[in-house]
């Protein structure tokens, strides 16, 4: 086993300090001397029938069960395919450095098999260590799916210093898993940071900070948390930079700054550099970047997003949206992510989405889908004051909650059927 992988990290602990404390759930404590018993147990039963180097689908949940799981699949020399729900279908070749393969969708909803290698996850372990500074007295609230980098990466990072993790999912037991655990670090979605300050700020207010991304994060929402003690990291990232690309700081958690060793460009749309200051098309690159996807040609030169963001003279970076999160409607480009960002900052607004909806004056028209108690006449009045005419919502629809996925983010395709009219 190479020393530079997740399972070398968990055998070393193992070896030095197998008593030291891994993982802990709501109901049980895993040392690391365990964690590596278990783990060598399960990858024995790997069935010998997969060469080395051959995918294996692996259906997850966030449990100890899957982290086993996961582990003991990279300790048999195969390379781990997390998913949930229906199992995906891959086809293509890996490469040799392959550790595991994330399936994503893009914006057109095609699933792409994203190829992380050992030295992607080395790579954004160790920037992300350093730009967080979490050690081995750190434990790190780890409720994101397993299927999804967010929520790897968290089990990632927490090996390679030796710290621990508290896991569990983000449902009605998540309070007993912080009493019990104690976690002095969380990674959470927007909606996720906004529902714990709903229910009881006090669980997360006691943490060293809560690293906070997978969407918009609206500056209401990090001034609300500040007003209840809870220290927020503002954190961008994606599956095909191995999690983080780049995050606020400890002492500047207004800006967004690019990781060591990520190397963060915007292009304008017809391919050039982008200037200081202008909007443009994300690009990534480093060693903390994609080779590719399977059954695609191998990634040549920076990685190409679909996300507009503005870089300034500082070096930070301004995400302003996806590319298929702009509309225009009346002949303006509008922000959906920027909107939603700004109903979500009103008083008594739980979670706002904006989406675009088919209209035959406007071309398109915004709606906003909102879980609150107010009605459309007080969000009329409240989006006077923050957003330009062409940028407010010309209809509302009121529910009790906005449909989620797994991961904590809203399901757009549900939401944009609560947001189209029955005909």
């Amino acid at each position: 086993m190479r020393s530079e992988t997740p399972v070398a990290w968990l055998n070393a602990i193992a070896e030095s300090d197998p008593d030291r404390t891994c993982i802990v759930t709501v109901d049980a404590e895993y040392s690391y001397g365990e964690m590596a018993r278990m783990v060598a147990r399960r990858a024995s039963m790997v069935p010998s029938d997969h060469g080395p180097g051959r995918l294996v689908p692996i259906p997850v949940a966030i449990d100890m069960a899957s982290v086993v799981e996961l582990l003991a699949v990279a300790t048999a020399s195969r390379v781990p395919m997390p998913y949930a729900g229906e199992r995906p279908v891959a086809t293509g070749e890996i490469g040799g450095d392959d550790a595991i393969i994330v399936p994503t969708s893009g914006s057109g909803g095609r699933q792409r098999f994203v190829r992380l290698t050992e030295g992607n996850i080395a790579s954004a372990v160790d920037a992300s260590n350093a730009r967080l500074g979490n050690d081995a007295s750190d434990r790190w609230l780890l409720c994101l799916p397993l299927h999804h980098v967010g929520g790897l990466s968290v089990l990632w990072r927490s090996l390679k210093v030796g710290g621990s993790v508290a896991l569990g999912p983000f449902d009605a037991g998540l309070e007993r898993l912080i009493a019990r655990a104690r976690p002095t670090i969380a990674s959470l979605v927007p909606t996720m940071l906004s529902r714990v300050l709903d229910r009881d700020p006090s669980l997360i207010s006691d943490m060293r900070f809560v690293l906070v991304g997978g969407g918009a994060l609206p500056e209401a929402l990090v001034s609300r948390a500040g007003r209840r003690s809870v220290a927020v990291l503002s954190t961008y990232g994606m599956t095909e930079a191995t999690s983080q690309i780049a995050t606020s700081l400890p002492d500047d958690r207004t800006r967004l700054f690019p990781l060591d060793g990520v190397v963060v460009g915007t292009v304008a749309d017809d391919g050039t550099a982008a200037l200081v200051g202008e909007r443009g098309r994300i690009t990534i690159d480093g060693p903390t970047v994609t080779p590719g996807f399977i059954g695609e040609p191998p990634r040549q030169g920076p990685y190409i997003t679909n996300d507009v963001g503005i870089i300034d003279a500082d070096g930070s970076l301004t995400v302003v949206g996806r590319m298929d999160d702009i509309v225009i409607s009346g002949g303006e480009n509008i922000s959906l992510g920027a909107i939603a960002g700004a109903v979500s900052s009103f008083e008594g607004v739980s979670v706002a989405v904006a989406v675009g909806v088919p209209d035959h004056e406007w071309g398109t028209a915004v709606v906003g889908v909102v879980a609150t108690d107010l009605d459309g006449e007080s969000l009329d009045t409240l989006a006077r004051s923050v957003l330009a005419p062409h940028e407010r919502p010309r209809r509302w629809v009121i529910v009790d909650h906005i449909p989620l996925l797994a991961n904590g983010k809203p399901d757009m395709a549900a939401v944009r059927k609560l947001a189209v009219p029955v005909s």
